[in-house]
């Protein structure tokens, strides 16, 4: 196949090769020192009740080791999935039903907690070697703030380390539109909610539905359908204490649009001050002195509002810029940007074909990864030169000789592009296998 206008060759290596799902997280996959990337064994984004297992792939030698596997999996629950690497430590945060999964009870978007693996901590320490970020209680009308009553998911390391966001669905109040929220590590607010929590504990509580959290976790707010934000999805850390988020409204003309948000958090003494109010039982989930804004204003356009597929916002690492998707005049979903401070947007690209899924940012804030008309393309965010990076040899393993024949996929790139340095992305695939197609992990190398 011939490169096209304005691509580079790329060698394609294969990192894994057993008979079943390799999938990617959207964010956060690698490790702090970029040896390792992380991934759960899904073959399909909708799998993760049924997927037992978090594993990583080293990304030079093709290595896989075992992260953590459930205990007593069945096709109830409790599933894991979606993993994220701590930004700086041998952390790795991820979805994992509740211990309870059953027939009866299976596993489900408001039966799910945030599991932290931590290389530093064995199972001596954590039941299962895992620990919950999350606390869970599903009482009504006795969640304690810093505690919550629902599933989180989505979760995304604030830059330093030491916050988590994440995106919210409520057990006690099925009924309530999705919304998204943020937990904090910091030790007085953690033992602050401790001590709520044991205070409305009941000896009777299933410690499989009541349990505290290593976090202390918030939500931003509840979704109103008739009033102001209908719900909130898709956030990302802007810096430590600012989100933003999708948020979906109603314009003026009636229709149902999404706009972008941001959020401006209280620092950890301002929780703690919060906390240590006598009144701190009648707030509910949601954190008081948190601060909205509207960023974008997109309703007068031929399509109006945030576009595209499904997709988290992206920031820049300097917390200035917010990158999203958007259609053109030709209704082409292109790359986007606004500027926190200003609120200022412009597209970006002029691709002939749509983005098909989730952007991400190289570490140093200087180019965008994407896939659009099936090939993977990067933008120079200062230059605004759009590449595709065109697979034209492959290798089977990272040991082998490059080839000239394609490997056998099934299907264009799924999910999110990873950058690995200058020279190197990571990408999900399918691939034919003697039991069918799987999704594999591969390395692009130009």
């Amino acid at each position: 196949m011939p490169n096209p206008p304005d691509s580079l060759s790329a060698i394609a290596t294969r990192l894994t090769l057993d008979e079943h799902g390799h999938t990617l997280n959207r964010r956060q996959v690698l490790s702090p020192d970029g040896s390792w990337v992380v991934f759960d064994t899904r073959n399909d984004d909708t799998q993760i009740g049924t997927t037992p297992s978090i594993q990583r792939v080293h990304v030079s030698t093709g290595r896989v080791e075992p992260v953590y596997q459930v205990e007593h999996a069945t096709q109830f629950g409790p599933g894991v999935g979606a993993a994220a690497y701590h930004p700086h430590e041998e952390k790795i945060l991820f979805i994992h039903g509740l211990m309870n999964c059953c027939q009866e009870s299976p596993y489900g978007i408001a039966r799910r907690f945030g599991a932290l693996w931590d290389h530093g901590m064995g199972p001596a320490e954590f039941r299962l070697g895992v620990s919950r970020v999350d606390g869970h209680v599903v009482t009504p009308s006795v969640v304690p703030l810093g505690i919550l009553s629902g599933g989180t998911h989505a979760h995304s390391w604030s830059p330093n380390g030491q916050r988590v966001s994440f995106t919210y669905d409520d057990a006690l109040r099925p009924t309530m539109p999705r919304t998204v929220g943020f937990m904090t590590s910091d030790p007085k607010v953690v033992q602050l909610v401790a001590e709520s929590f044991h205070k409305v504990r009941s000896s009777r509580s299933d410690p499989a539905e009541t349990f505290e959290g290593r976090f202390a976790s918030f939500l931003l707010f509840e979704p109103d359908p008739n009033l102001g934000i209908r719900k909130a999805v898709e956030e990302c850390w802007v810096s430590d204490r600012t989100l933003a988020f999708l948020g979906s409204i109603v314009s003026k003309r009636g229709e149902e649009m999404v706009e972008i948000f941001v959020a401006d958090l209280p620092s950890d003494p301002e929780i703690a001050g919060c906390l240590r109010d006598n009144s701190r039982e009648n707030l509910g989930q949601m954190l008081p002195g948190i601060e909205f804004r509207r960023l974008t204003f997109l309703e007068n356009r031929p399509f109006s509002g945030v576009q595209g597929p499904r997709h988290w916002l992206v920031a820049s690492p300097d917390g200035q810029t917010v990158y999203f998707l958007l259609r053109d005049l030709m209704g082409i979903v292109q790359l986007a940007e606004v500027g926190i401070d200003t609120g200022d947007w412009k597209i970006l690209t002029a691709l002939d074909h749509d983005i098909e899924g989730q952007i991400s940012i190289d570490p140093l804030g200087n180019r965008i990864a994407l896939v659009s008309g099936g090939l993977v393309h990067v933008h120079n965010l200062a230059t605004g030169e759009t590449v595709a990076w065109q697979e034209t040899s492959w290798r089977r393993t990272p040991e082998s000789e490059p080839i000239g024949e394609s490997l056998p996929y099934d299907g264009s790139y799924v999910g999110a592009v990873h950058f690995v340095g200058e020279r190197q992305l990571l990408v999900n695939r399918y691939i034919r296998g003697g039991t069918g197609k799987h999704l594999q992990i591969l390395r692009l190398e130009i």
